[in-house]
């Protein structure tokens, strides 16, 4: 098992995510990470810590989707 994380090793990482990135199932993007206080870098490095110690994410968190859109096609060019 790995020493429990600190705040600021999370809050470190967070800042290395894409800003302009779209959220996840979680609701979280990467320009959540600028707007949160530090209750929630708290609850969110509990989290993480909660994770690693039981070894599994919680149910509500495990959910995976991927949405796969067909780009447009591309102009036709005119002579």
């Amino acid at each position: 098992m790995l020493r429990p994380l600190t705040v600021e090793q999370v809050r470190q990482q967070a800042r290395t995510f894409p800003q302009a990135k779209a959220a996840g199932l979680d609701g979280w993007g990467g320009w959540c990470f600028k707007v949160w206080g530090e209750r929630t870098w708290v609850k969110v490095t509990e989290l993480y810590d909660m994770v690693e110690q039981q070894g599994r994410w919680p149910e509500e968190l495990r959910s995976n989707l991927v949405c796969l859109i067909q780009p447009p096609e591309p102009e036709e060019v005119q002579a």
